[in-house]
C-alpha cells in the first residue's frame, strides 16, 4: 500500500476523499450526489492532483471533464473523426480524449441522455470504449459522476446501480464554514491506498460468517451485482481507513445501504456496546441545548471506559468512536469551538475524547 497526501482548500471532506479512495483502489465507478456549490467536481480535482504532482491537471490529458445537459450527445464520449487524417491520408481516425484519460469526471449526469449514459456504460464498467468495430482500452483510475440527486422516477433504473459507490456531500453547517474562514491556506489530507495484492491479502481474512450475514441482512437493499462487490470494497475500507475487517464491512453497508439496513447488520456483527455507544454519538448530530451536548459526551465517556473491559472490543473500535464523535460535533450547529469544555485540545487532534486509560 502506499499513503496518499491530498492538498485541499475544502473544509470537512475528509470522509468523502476517502470513499473516492476506495473506488480508486477498487476500480469502480462513483457517484457524488449533492446540492450546486458542495465541491463536488473541485474534490475530485483535488484528489487527482494529488496522484499527480506537478502536473496541471485541468490541462492534462490524464483528466476528462464533461459538462452534461438534454442536448449532450454521445460523440462527446465517443469521439469524433479527425478531419485532417480524413481528408489528407484518407484514414478513418476516430479521437477520443476519454480513452487517453486517468481521471473521469462526469458532470450533472442526472440531465444526460439515453444515448449518452449507453455510451457511457462500457467505459464504466468494461473499461473500454465500443467506437465501431473497435474496442479501445480506456485505463481510468477514478471514474466519478456528479448530480443533484437522482431523479426519483429514475430511482429503480439500472443506470443508477452501475455506480457501485454512490456518496451523498451535505452543505457545511455555520461551525464548518467559520473553520473555513479561519483556516490559513490549505489543509494536507493523508490516508492509506491499497494496491491489487493488498486487496487480495485481506479479502482472503474477510470471516465468511460475517459475510454470510451482511447478504442476509442486505440482500434487499442491493443487487446481485453489487453484492459480488462486497468483499473487494470492504477490503479497501479496511486499509483506507485502517479499520478492521468487521468494522469494514459495517462501514460498507453504512456506504451501499439505507441508515435501517445498515444498523442491523451492525448490531448483528459488532459488540453491543459499541452499537450503544454508536447510537448516542448519532443523537449528538440533532441535539439543540449544549448542556445536553455536554451531559451526552460525558455519558459516552462513562459508556466507553465500561466497554474497555470486554476483551472482545479492540482499540481501534474506541478510536474510530472517537473520529464519529468528533464528526458529530462538528456537524452539530449548536456546538461551537468556544464552548469546548476540557477535551478541547483532543478534540482538535481528531480525538474527541479519552476513548480508553
Amino acid at each position: 500500500m502506499k499513503q496518499i497526501t491530498v492538498e485541499t482548500g475544502l473544509i470537512g471532506r475528509l470522509d468523502t476523499f476517502k470513499v473516492v479512495a476506495v473506488a480508486h483502489a477498487t476500480g469502480y465507478p462513483i457517484l457524488l450526489e449533492g446540492v450546486p456549490g458542495t465541491g463536488k467536481t473541485n474534490l475530485v480535482l483535488d484528489y487527482a492532483k494529488s496522484l499527480n504532482p506537478g502536473v496541471d491537471i485541468l490541462t492534462s490529458d490524464k483528466m476528462f471533464i464533461l459538462e452534461t445537459d438534454e442536448g449532450t450527445r454521445s460523440a462527446e464520449i465517443k469521439g469524433r473523426v479527425d478531419p485532417q487524417e480524413l481528408v489528407q491520408n484518407k484514414k478513418y481516425v476516430v479521437n477520443s480524449p476519454i480513452t487517453k484519460a486517468e481521471h473521469i469526471i462526469i458532470n450533472e449526469v442526472d440531465k444526460a441522455s439515453a444515448g449518452l449514459r449507453n455510451s457511457m456504460l462500457s467505459v464504466m464498467n468494461e473499461k473500454v470504449l465500443f467506437n465501431g468495430h473497435e474496442k479501445v482500452p480506456c485505463p481510468w483510475q477514478t471514474f466519478a459522476a456528479t448530480c443533484n440527486s437522482i431523479p426519483k422516477e429514475e430511482e429503480d433504473s439500472p443506470f443508477w446501480d452501475r455506480f457501485v459507490l454512490k456518496h451523498k456531500i451535505a452543505r457545511l453547517n455555520k461551525n464548518q464554514i467559520g473553520k473555513y474562514y479561519r483556516a490559513q491556506g490549505n489543509a494536507q489530507l493523508q490516508f492509506n491506498l491499497p494496491e491489487e495484492q493488498d486487496l487480495k491479502t485481506i479479502i482472503a481474512k474477510i470471516p465468511h460468517d460475517k459475510l454470510e450475514v451482511f447478504v442476509d441482512v442486505c440482500h434487499g437493499s442491493l443487487s446481485d451485482r453489487s453484492l459480488t462487490y462486497i468483499p473487494r470494497i470492504a477490503a479497501a475500507v479496511s486499509v483506507v481507513y485502517g479499520i478492521n475487517t468487521t468494522k469494514a464491512l459495517v462501514k460498507t453497508a453504512f456506504l451501499m445501504t439505507d441508515y435501517d439496513t445498515y444498523k442491523s447488520f451492525s448490531m448483528q456483527v459488532e459488540a453491543k456496546e459499541i452499537v450503544a455507544i454508536r447510537s448516542k454519538i448519532e443523537a449528538v448530530i440533532s441535539m439543540t441545548d449544549h448542556d445536553q451536548i455536554t451531559r451526552a459526551i460525558t455519558e459516552i465517556k462513562n459508556d466507553v471506559k465500561a466497554a474497555s473491559t470486554n476483551p472482545d472490543i479492540q482499540k481501534s473500535d474506541f478510536t474510530e468512536l472517537a473520529a464519529e464523535l468528533q464528526i458529530a460535533l462538528q456537524a452539530n450547529s449548536v456546538w461551537k469551538p468556544a464552548q469546548r469544555p476540557a477535551i478541547a485540545q483532543a478534540q482538535e487532534q481528531q480525538e474527541a475524547v479519552p476513548m480508553s486509560n
